[in-house]
């Protein structure tokens, strides 16, 4: 089941190099496939946005949004400042640390809405190929379809 991810990642031709001295947006950006789920239709148009605000340090547990709430795709909006975001597998245990730079936009369906679990650890440094970045204050903009049953 965790076999497949479908999991983008968009980010604004200023993002990543900005927090990240001397490395390159090629280098950590992560390399994601989508399979074959459809991401966006007209059915699938957020009806619902989720406004939180993180101060360094505050983090969210391991879940997954609820599937019988929401619908296929979920659309992450990354404001003020980077993180890395975890992704877990519960079925076989494996774990993904994906880098999303202030300015992203991250759309979940398909297993990485369903199956994987995504979190924030509660932390006020993050490490990212070696280089430990601190955590800023962090705008999260979650866009989400409200289902009707």
């Amino acid at each position: 089941v965790c076999m497949s991810v479908c999991l983008c990642l968009y980010q604004s031709s200023a993002g990543l190099n900005s927090s990240l001295p001397n490395r390159s947006s090629r280098s950590l950006t992560p390399r994601m496939t989508a399979g074959p789920y459809p991401l966006i239709t007209v059915s699938d148009t957020p009806d619902q946005l989720t406004v939180n605000a993180y101060e360094p340090g505050a983090g969210i547990a391991a879940h997954i949004d609820t599937p019988s709430a929401f619908g296929p795709v979920l659309a992450l909006v990354s404001l003020a400042a980077p993180i890395v975001m975890e992704f877990a597998c519960p079925d076989s245990g494996r774990l993904v640390e994906v880098w999303l730079p202030a300015r992203s936009l991250t759309l979940l369906a398909g297993p990485a809405r369903y199956t994987w679990t995504h979190a924030i650890a509660h932390r006020k440094v993050d490490v990212v190929q070696g280089v430990r970045i601190l955590r800023s204050p962090r705008v999260s903009l979650t866009f989400r379809r409200v289902t009707s049953e």
